[in-house]
């Protein structure tokens, strides 16, 4: 019997150590990984899309969640549109998605270096969408 018990102690140690070192496997190690490469651990976290960098002088000009519920046999097709000011000057735009969320975001029309951007969102039959959009720009104004 005292076999027997010793014998569950060591899986019991066995399987929290296993499971402790797949844990520490995950942790991510920025230093060591190019940052532009997906890993797993990174599967947690919320997707980007980004199109253009921000430079020093941009700034954040919209910051918007789009989302839309699911609907039996119902494919979302939607599109979204920023309409800048005509000095308006998109630099950058960031498009956030859920984990797990499989919504295909396409540039349509305008974007870098316009001042208006409409976005495409599509997901697959029966599933729902939720996105955080954020649009930067450089905005010139002219004082005559």
């Amino acid at each position: 019997m005292k076999i027997l018990a010793v014998l569950l102690m060591l899986v019991a140690i066995a399987a929290g150590v296993n499971s402790n070192l797949e844990q520490e496997a995950n942790v991510l190690n920025y230093n060591e990984q190019d940052s532009n490469k997906m890993v797993e651990s990174d599967l947690m976290a919320s997707r980007q899309i980004v199109w253009g960098v921000d430079g020093p002088d941009d700034r954040l000009i919209s910051s918007t969640i789009h989302s839309a519920d699911a609907f039996n046999f119902l494919i979302n097709d939607q599109e979204v549109t920023y309409r800048g000011h005509e000095t308006t000057n998109i630099t950058r735009i960031v498009v956030l998605k859920r984990v797990g969320d499989i919504t295909q975001v396409d540039l349509v029309d305008g974007g870098l270096y316009h001042n208006f951007v409409t976005i495409r969102f599509t997901c697959q039959r029966s599933y729902s969408m939720y996105n955080i959009i954020d649009i930067f720009a450089t905005i010139n104004c002219h004082n005559n």
